[in-house]
């Protein structure tokens, strides 16, 4: 058995917490937090796979358009979504993502699961949610009630 540090875990395992921050600085500042060597190319991919093609196509100056800090304020679906891209550009082999879809409509919460598990496809995804959308395609479904495990499949 091995134990990780602090530093190791986070080059390992990527998280989204159910309201991610948003720093007050860039766009493409803000995504970079995950992968400082990320061309703007990639950041883009990152931002279109989470859903936020329309946001970009509003944006003033693109990446370089000022967020947080009261100056471009995102809805709690859009940060959400820039929590995602900023997992999907880190590219860890283990994510945990927090009510990824919470404040999406259906439709648009289908759509981004299924860009999250195309793009994490050879890694590990632990969704924790109350959507059951979220879960389509999941390989284990553990529903868990009052801290107690109620329901485990596997699905195959």
């Amino acid at each position: 058995l091995q134990c990780l540090t602090g530093t190791q875990v986070r080059t390992r395992v990527g998280y989204v917490d159910d309201d991610p921050h948003v720093f007050a600085t860039t766009l493409g500042a803000n995504m970079r937090l995950a992968r400082p060597t990320a061309s703007d190319e990639e950041v883009l991919d990152s931002l279109i796979a989470a859903g936020l093609g329309p946001l970009l196509s509003t944006l003033p100056y693109g990446l370089d358009t000022q967020l947080g800090g009261g100056v471009t304020g995102l809805s709690g679906g859009e940060r959400r979504r820039l929590g995602v891209a900023r997992v999907l550009l880190a590219n860890r082999p283990v994510v945990v993502l927090d009510e990824p879809t919470e404040g999406l409509d259906e439709f648009d919460a289908r759509l981004l699961m299924q860009e999250v598990r195309q793009h994490l496809s050879d890694g590990i995804v632990v969704v924790i949610s109350h959507q059951a959308h979220d879960h389509v395609g999941a390989t284990i479904h553990l529903e868990v009630n009052d801290g107690v495990v109620r329901e485990a499949r596997r699905n195959e």
